[in-house]
């Protein structure tokens, strides 16, 4: 998909400045094809602030076609969301996905709180596990797009993967796009390599 334009508006508080993007989409849009959708069995937070628990991030809460045009959107409520405890923005997260299994893309939501997409991940670095060949990082400094905040959000970032093996996937060095409290996620989705007979678009939960 193109990248959409993005504007800014900002109120200004008597304690912070608040700003939120307003984004100009492309139409005709189509969802990018992925492979077999592969579900986590379980995942892990070094913390996890109060309602914002991270099996948000695989439970698809707050994803749906809301528009019905064929892209999945997540919703800016931050109860749908994971988030660090606050003075822990730089964390880890670890997915385990049960078996050993070749991974094709992930697909990353960030954090959407409407008015707090700054607490999003900007970066961060991504190992994968397997019992014959321990941890092994595959991305350094891997950059995330931030979140539109809002209801609207249906354009995450897709990380393409060479048919790499993983039982378990892990992101560390969080950094968020530069709130100092917190850092957080809304959704990551995992996808076996590609092919003509498995090719399938990004799907979405039902909340």
């Amino acid at each position: 998909m193109s990248k959409p334009v993005i504007a800014t508006v900002e109120i200004g508080g008597p304690f912070k400045l608040l700003a939120q993007q307003i984004w100009i989409k492309a139409k005709d849009r189509k969802a990018p094809e992925m492979g077999e959708a592969i579900t986590p069995t379980a995942v892990q937070a070094g913390s996890a602030d109060t309602g914002t628990q991270a099996l948000n991030l695989i439970n698809g809460s707050g994803l749906r076609d809301l528009d019905f045009d064929g892209l999945t959107e997540h919703r800016g409520d931050p109860g749908f969301m994971w988030r660090s405890v606050k003075g822990e923005a730089k964390g880890w997260l670890e997915f385990d996905l049960g078996r050993p299994q070749k991974l094709g893309a992930l697909c990353v939501w960030n954090h959407n709180d409407t008015w707090h997409t700054d607490r999003g991940v900007q970066k961060m670095d991504v190992s994968v596990w397997t019992q014959e060949g321990g941890w092994q990082k595959i991305r350094d400094d891997l950059p995330v797009d931030q979140a539109e905040g809002g209801d609207g959000y249906d354009e995450p970032t897709i990380v393409r993967l060479d048919a790499v093996t993983a039982q378990k996937v892990r992101f560390d060095d969080l950094a968020s796009c530069g709130d100092a409290d917190y850092v957080g996620l809304s959704e990551v989705q995992f996808f076996g390599p590609q092919s003509a007979q498995t090719a399938t678009p990004v799907a979405g939960g039902g909340q």
